[in-house]
């Protein structure tokens, strides 16, 4: 199963109670054996989480229905709430993005984790989102423009 925690927002205004029949919602996807995991007023917000359910209850029910459940959740730098979270699962696995995340935010991250009994199982580097450069959308067109006269002759 998959669930995606979300931030915070604080600008949307929020009820102090939360609405009847406030639950987990388990949806198949297309993809065979995979689930997805929502709330029933869409996505799972990590202060609905945390303020009105004890993440180790939910896992140990999770892990009644499911072999794995992958938990993806915001930067524990900058919401350092998730280390609560992090602490409840069996293992964590820190996302690095290339030239995004510094090596000192690393330490911090790998610091709140510790401090938070988490089982840190190791760090994985995704590469920093491509922006195309203007080059690279005039050499895409003129490809695209070589191509379609060589189709014509």
């Amino acid at each position: 199963a998959y669930i995606e925690v979300v931030e915070t927002d604080f600008t949307t205004p929020r009820n102090k109670v939360l609405p009847q029949g406030f639950t987990f919602r388990i949806r198949r996807t297309r993809t065979q054996n995979l689930y997805e995991i929502a709330s029933s007023q869409g996505a799972i917000r990590l202060d609905d989480w945390l303020k009105n359910w004890t993440p180790s209850v939910v896992l140990s029910e999770l892990e009644k229905m499911f072999d794995l459940v992958l938990i993806c959740a915001p930067a524990v730098t900058s919401n350092p709430e998730v280390a609560l979270l992090a602490g409840a699962v069996d293992g964590v696995v820190l996302v690095a993005t290339e030239n995004v995340t510094s090596f000192a935010g690393l330490g911090e991250a790998q610091q709140r984790l510790r401090t938070a009994q988490a089982n840190l199982l190791g760090v994985t580097l995704n590469q920093a989102p491509s922006t195309p450069s203007p080059f690279s959308v005039v050499k895409s067109r003129m490809r695209g423009l070589m191509n379609f006269i060589a189709v014509i002759k």
